[in-house]
């Protein structure tokens, strides 16, 4: 079922991707994240015609996004609580006089925001990638002299039996790794050796 908004533990479930990669695109300004309001007394009627008891969601700042995203490890599983800086309501400013426990259920995004993120993934997936095969060469080349340097260096140390028992060792301890099968680091190993010596 569709909504106007969703916090962003939904919309991570709705977009199959990690609440960290929302929280990072508004610490960058690149989408809109807002606080739930429920109308507080200190903010002047004057400059803003807002209720006492009306609620909605104001945008937060990317600054007060970056602060709770930067300034907790724990977080967003567990809440930032921080002053926010000014929300606006209709490009009016607000004083917020409390501080706001910020978690993945505070923090909302609009269901417009949700889709403008869609159409944008949807977008950079549907652009074809040239592949740079000489790029591709290049790198594997490199990335062949470091692992022949590195086998060179651990067999002269003399800190394996052998070069089986050193991939035994690799394919154990990273087993499930891509690439740190015993048959795979054999083939790696041999082009390794090939382009040193």
């Amino acid at each position: 079922m569709e909504h106007g908004f969703y916090n962003l533990e939904e919309a991570s479930r709705k977009l199959e991707c990690e609440t960290n990669d929302l929280l990072k695109l508004g610490a960058e300004g690149k989408i809109e994240l807002c606080v739930w309001y429920r109308g507080m007394d200190y903010w002047d009627p004057a400059l803003c015609p807002l209720s006492r008891t009306e609620e909605l969601l104001l945008p937060i700042s990317k600054e007060d996004i970056f602060h709770a995203y930067h300034g907790n490890d724990g977080f967003p599983s567990r809440s930032q609580v921080l002053n926010l800086a000014t929300l606006k309501y209709k490009n009016f400013p607000m004083h917020v006089p409390g501080p706001f426990a910020l978690n993945t259920r505070t923090l909302f995004l609009f269901h417009e925001t949700l889709e403008t993120i869609k159409a944008e993934f949807l977008k950079s997936c549907a652009e074809p990638v040239t592949p740079n095969l000489e790029e591709d060469e290049k790198s594997m080349k490199t990335n062949l002299h470091i692992i022949g340097a590195l086998l060179e260096i651990i067999m002269d140390k003399q800190m394996f039996e052998s070069e089986t028992k050193l991939r035994q060792h690799i394919a154990e301890k990273y087993d499930g790794f891509m690439g740190c099968s015993e048959t795979t680091l054999a083939k790696r190993f041999k082009k390794a050796r090939d382009l040193l010596s």
